[in-house]
């Protein structure tokens, strides 16, 4: 894909406003880079030419891509202002393509957790419960180790669902006289905030969400569980 001289032209006289970033099941990188660097309002098209049951198995969830409007009201004329002020985001197959401040709350209304606190004793083990409360699945990769703890390498996070985790710890925790809190990074591989890149390039922005707070017992000493947890929107770089 090249950008030509009549590309630069036609937004210089205010005719070029958006691109396709996705057309049927073809994602273009180049084409979300542009978006991003000439501030061009992101698109999605099906580019369907036959009864739509021909291109997508729609009983079997599959989906024609989507462009996400994100417009203060239901009218035509609301519709239009978002249009022209990129206030969309593209949503294929099970990936989610748009600005981090779109897609960031998206991800963090989604996602609930059914304990605020956990306590682990020695070398313990507990588990804890993800509701993903949206019809988006969401697909977790932690980003390096703690030294501390365990806890799945990988996450799918289905839409609907409820996914239950097991963390360990690696510490002898009764040793410790007071509580320390630890930090779990995982990259959400399908919310892309940026062009696709290989694996070893990508890098993200962090944000963090409270997920357990600190907890003693009055009898023993113990040593919690990791007291944040953090994630990473794909962020190609």
């Amino acid at each position: 894909m090249l950008w030509y001289p009549e590309h630069t032209w036609l937004q210089e006289q205010d005719q070029l406003h958006g691109i396709e970033v996705v057309n049927g099941r073809d994602y273009y990188p180049e084409a979300h880079r542009w978006a991003i660097e000439k501030k061009l309002t992101m698109f999605s098209n099906s580019d369907i030419h036959a009864p739509l049951n021909f291109d997508f198995h729609v009983h079997d969830g599959d989906h024609r891509p989507l462009t996400l409007v994100f417009a203060t009201a239901r009218t035509s004329e609301a519709i239009k202002e978002a249009l022209f002020a990129r206030r969309t985001a593209v949503y294929s197959g099970e990936k989610l393509i748009g600005e981090e401040q779109f897609l960031k709350p998206i991800f963090e209304r989604s996602v609930r957790f059914n304990k605020t606190s956990l306590t682990l004793k020695g070398k313990g083990r507990a588990y804890l419960q993800i509701n993903n409360a949206s019809d988006l699945t969401y697909e977790l990769e932690r980003v390096g180790d703690v030294e501390e703890m365990q806890t799945p390498k990988t996450i799918r996070l289905a839409g609907g669902k409820t996914v239950l985790f097991e963390v360990r710890s690696n510490l002898d925790l009764d040793r410790g006289d007071a509580a320390k809190r630890f930090t779990v990074n995982y990259l959400v591989k399908n919310l892309l905030i940026g062009p696709e890149k290989p694996a070893r390039s990508i890098k993200g922005v962090e944000t963090r969400n409270q997920l357990f707070g600190t907890k003693r017992k009055a009898r023993r000493r113990t040593l919690p569980a990791p007291a944040d947890f953090g994630y990473f929107l794909n962020r190609g770089q």
